[in-house]
C-alpha cells in the first residue's frame, strides 16, 4: 500500500480593520470553510473535491493569528493558489499570507521558530533607533 503524502501549510490571518490588540474573532472550522469556498470559486467541483476530504486544521493561535493546515499532496496546489482570494472569514474582512509550505509538521514548526527570531531582532533594531533618536532630540521614554 502506498502511504499518503502530506504537506503543511503555514498560514497568517491579516485582519483589514486593524484591531491589534485582539485575537482572532472566528474559530478553525470558519477558516476551513472560507477556504474550501474559495477552492469551489477558483477551480469548481472538481477543485472542491479534491480538497475536500483532506483539508485540516491542525492548529489555530489566536493570539498569534498563526494557523496551521494539513492537506495532500497534490490538491494542497488548489488550496494553495485559493487562498489569496479569501477575502472574508465568518463576515469579519481579512485576508490569509502563505509563510511557509512543509512536508512535515517539524520542518512548519521549524520555519515558525526563526521567522519569530527575525521579527525579535527587527523590532530590537527598530528599538535601538528609537531610543537614539529620542536620546538625540532629548525626549523621555516611560
Amino acid at each position: 500500500m502506498v502511504r499518503v503524502k502530506k504537506r503543511y501549510v503555514l498560514l497568517e490571518c491579516v485582519l483589514n480593520d486593524n484591531r491589534s490588540s485582539e485575537g482572532l474573532p472566528f474559530e478553525e472550522g470558519d477558516i476551513v470553510v472560507a477556504i474550501r469556498d474559495a477552492v469551489l470559486t477558483i477551480h469548481g467541483d472538481f477543485g472542491l473535491g479534491s480538497v475536500m476530504g483532506s483539508l485540516f486544521c491542525k492548529k489555530l493561535s489566536k493570539k498569534t493569528r498563526i494557523c496551521l493546515f494539513c492537506c495532500r499532496f497534490g490538491p494542497h496546489y488548489m488550496m494553495t493558489t485559493a487562498i489569496p482570494f479569501v477575502k472574508k472569514i465568518k463576515d469579519t474582512p481579512c485576508s490569509l499570507r502563505q509563510l511557509y509550505i512543509s512536508g512535515t509538521i517539524r520542518g512548519s514548526l521549524k520555519f515558525l521558530k526563526n521567522f519569530y527570531e527575525k521579527e525579535v531582532t527587527d523590532y530590537k533594531s527598530e528599538l535601538k533607533k528609537f531610543e537614539e533618536f529620542a536620546k538625540h532630540r532629548k525626549i523621555e521614554i516611560e
